[in-house]
């Protein structure tokens, strides 16, 4: 069942980007099981939309990929990130 993520990361635009140089994480290199991410700069740092083909998938994808690349250019991997997650309803697509 495909999931929808939320977070909101302590991250700027170019922490971001270096997150996902570190984990290798580009448009033609997506991790198993992730079918769309979308990312918008907030005031508190960057809100991160996910929807993947599974909670499971977008488990094994934070804890061996996303927490240690936090971690190596935060510092902090993640600490108090408290993501959303939900089966997904619905979708609308233009």
């Amino acid at each position: 069942m495909p999931i929808v993520m939320t977070a909101e990361i302590p991250a700027s635009a170019d922490m971001y980007d270096s997150i996902n140089a570190e984990m290798g994480v580009s448009p033609e290199n997506l991790p198993k099981g992730l079918i769309a991410h979308y990312a918008a700069p907030t005031d508190n740092g960057m809100l991160i939309l996910d929807v993947w083909e599974s909670k499971a998938d977008f488990e094994e994808f934070a804890a061996a990929r996303l927490g240690p690349a936090m971690e190596k250019v935060t510092g902090g991997g993640g600490e108090g990130i408290k993501p959303t997650v939900g089966e997904l309803y619905n979708e609308f697509h233009r």
